[in-house]
């Protein structure tokens, strides 16, 4: 179970176990009327360390994002609460944040621990995961290469 839930090099969540923890969490989202925020996550430099410092060094770069995303992530009290992360791809991570209204304070949280990484943000308790997906995804790359610019999806400001 833990091999289908879970990415082999960050620990976090991967993209199998995020629809189901994005149901789970709108669910609860609609019922307290609570917000859902999805933030998603590009890291900026990967390329470069892989190219000039090799692949070892980038899957440690890689580890060093998560765990700093995972410091800004509230483990869950109970089936009603918390905040969920993922690896859905080389660079490309997601998170999930249940009564969080805004993305820009969390997002300037992560940077202080790591700079290098883009993000964008969306509130998601009406929308379907890929739409989420692809609002946030639109923010992310409106903000990329300019670091600590947080930019939320269209209008969510």
């Amino acid at each position: 179970e833990r091999m289908a839930n879970h990415d082999h090099l960050t620990g976090l969540f991967n993209r199998h176990r995020l629809t189901g923890e994005f149901d789970r969490l709108q669910r609860l989202a609609r019922e307290t009327g609570k917000a859902l925020l999805l933030v998603a996550w590009d890291l900026d430099d990967l390329k470069r360390v892989n190219d000039g410092e090799g692949h070892a060094a980038g899957d440690t770069y890689i580890r060093n994002f998560a765990e700093a995303l995972a410091r800004h992530v509230r483990r869950p009290s109970d089936e009603r609460s918390g905040d969920a992360a993922f690896r859905v791809g080389g660079d490309e991570f997601i998170s999930l944040h249940l009564d969080v209204p805004d993305g820009a304070s969390l997002i300037g949280r992560v940077h202080t621990s790591f700079e290098s990484v883009s993000a964008g943000w969306v509130r998601s308790e009406s929308l379907t995961l890929d739409q989420a997906l692809t609002r946030a995804d639109r923010a992310l790359y409106a903000s990329k290469g300019r670091r600590k610019t947080v930019r939320p999806a269209a209008g969510q400001a």
